[in-house]
């Protein structure tokens, strides 16, 4: 936003710090609305929301507006990404039984960010290029991959009834 779109640093910045005081909030409350209807309809439907918002959120911040940067980085941040960090942890731990939990969810984890998260920067740094630093090639990335894990979770077992003490022969652990 800084060096693409020249906005002031402090904006942005306000903005970011803006939309993680908002997801204090937001995450406990869509990790409590997974408890109440489940992980897969929260994650899912905040990894869609996601995928939604892609070219809004660079419509808006290419408007220059602080109110339109702000509202765009509230809602990416305080819903899409505070949705499904709020369902992740319960999700991911509840998808394992107890003896392999921790391994399980550790490297179910890293390896989605080693994955997805990792080349991310440089795959959006050569996107912004070869679209002449337009974002939309960013936006659809966002998008295939906000896709990916909708369909991911789509096919992905419902857990947050399940016996999180039980292991995968439904023995206790």
């Amino acid at each position: 936003m800084t060096k693409q779109l020249g906005l002031s640093r402090t904006m942005v910045l306000s903005g970011i710090m803006c939309a993680y005081a908002i997801s204090l909030f937001t995450v406990p409350f869509f990790a409590s609305l997974s408890d109440r209807i489940g992980r897969r309809p929260v994650y899912g439907g905040a990894a869609l929301f996601s995928a939604v918002m892609a070219f809004p959120f660079f419509w808006m911040v290419n408007t220059g507006s602080p109110v339109l940067v702000w509202f765009a980085l509230i809602l990416v941040i305080a819903i899409g990404v505070a949705g499904m960090f709020g369902s992740q942890a319960a999700y991911f731990a509840e998808l394992f039984g107890a003896r392999l939990r921790y391994s399980g969810f550790a490297s179910a984890r890293e390896l989605g960010s080693l994955l997805a998260g990792g080349p991310a920067p440089f795959v959006s740094g050569l996107l912004l290029i070869w679209a002449g630093g337009k974002p939309w090639g960013v936006a659809g990335y966002i998008i295939a991959l906000s896709l990916l894990t909708a369909i991911a979770i789509y096919f992905g077992p419902e857990t947050y009834r399940t016996d999180i003490h039980a292991d995968k022969t439904g023995t206790r652990g």
